[in-house]
């Protein structure tokens, strides 16, 4: 992968924090580099699920199209991607699901808090302060982290989003990048 990706794309998945945020600008490919770790770790047979939340439609379907071209790249077994619906409170919700060899699977899908709940694995809210009440999303994340096995939660934010950030939307860090 030292070939592929730049420099600070490899410290971000050699990052290992029980929670990684990221004040970052617009297509820099730390999404596409997450895709890469979220398709390793769910190959391997040691590895988890990755649940990924994009604000909308359209993030998800990259985010599982960038995990399945990563997961072909490393001639992982992986079946074709999925549209499935999860069932929610009210309505069902559209998501996108690679499933691995392994028994580990990635789903992406579009931003809703209660689509986190009674979830195992590594959660990645991308671009976060785009995602409607944040707060709850960040509430249940600290809920979700408690009740699995330990794995990173991932928070990626533009960095033109400063003032949500200033006023306590959402913790920034910078990575260095």
């Amino acid at each position: 992968m030292k070939e592929i990706l730049l420099p600070y794309q490899q410290r971000w998945i050699a990052d290992r924090a029980p929670v990684k945020v990221c004040e970052k600008s617009r297509r820099i490919g730390i999404t596409w580099a997450e895709a890469a770790d979220a398709a390793l770790d769910a190959a391997g047979r040691n590895g988890t699920d990755w649940w990924y939340i994009g604000y909308n439609k359209d993030m998800a379907r990259e985010f599982i199209e960038d995990a399945a071209g990563w997961a072909r790249r490393f001639n992982q077994a992986a079946r074709a991607i999925e549209e499935i619906a999860i069932e929610d409170e009210d309505k069902d919700i559209l998501a996108f699901r690679i499933r691995f060899a392994s028994g580990n699977k990635i789903v992406a899908l579009s931003s809703r808090p209660s689509n986190l709940r009674g979830k195992q694995g590594v959660a990645v809210i991308d671009e976060a302060a785009f995602h409607d009440s944040l707060r709850r999303r960040q509430r249940l994340q600290r809920t979700h982290r408690r009740h699995s096995c330990g794995p990173p939660s991932v928070f990626t934010a533009s960095h033109h989003d400063r003032r949500r950030a200033r006023r306590g939307s959402f913790r920034r860090h910078q990575t260095g990048a």
